[in-house]
């Protein structure tokens, strides 16, 4: 490998050119997987925005579900267990701290109050992501519980 790639700024600008969605998801997530040096600048660019918190939902395991998880059947989030701090601990050690950007709407009216909840309580008063810098809105009727997880940090800077 030439002694450039070892350069995190060259690989961020690598990857900030690597296409557009969905082909850019899937060449930044082979490129993360090359090797341990270049899994930070691809993941950093893959996890800068987050649409809503499925993302998150998918980080847990998969015994925290009663059925498969999947996006376009959201709604079948339904919990088999709680989730516990360390469920969690995947998310946060590797994702929680590249999330800037929120785009859409947090809280989804298909998901389970239930799930935010247990998400919430999890968390223990953290942040869920904390080094957010744009939150979009939270829509009407926005879950209370999973805006203060967001909102607490955010507006504390």
């Amino acid at each position: 490998m030439h002694r450039c790639l070892l350069i995190q700024e060259i690989l961020q600008m690598i990857c900030s050119h690597v296409g557009t969605f969905p082909l850019a998801h899937c060449n930044l997530l082979a490129m993360a997987l090359v090797c341990h040096h270049f899994f930070n600048a691809p993941m950093d660019r893959l996890w800068h925005k987050v649409p809503d918190l499925f993302y998150v939902l998918r980080c847990l395991p998969s015994n925290v579900w009663k059925a498969p998880l999947t996006y376009y059947r959201i709604e079948s989030a339904v919990l088999a267990r709680a989730i516990a701090p360390i469920d969690l601990e995947c998310f946060r050690t590797l994702y929680a701290h590249r999330v800037q950007v929120s785009q859409r709407s947090i809280v989804q009216p298909e998901v389970p109050a239930n799930v935010y909840q247990a998400l919430s309580f999890a968390f223990q008063g953290q942040p869920i992501f904390p080094n957010l810098v744009e939150l979009g809105q939270t829509g009407p009727g926005g879950s209370p519980i999973i805006s203060v997880c967001f909102l607490d940090h955010a507006f504390a800077r």
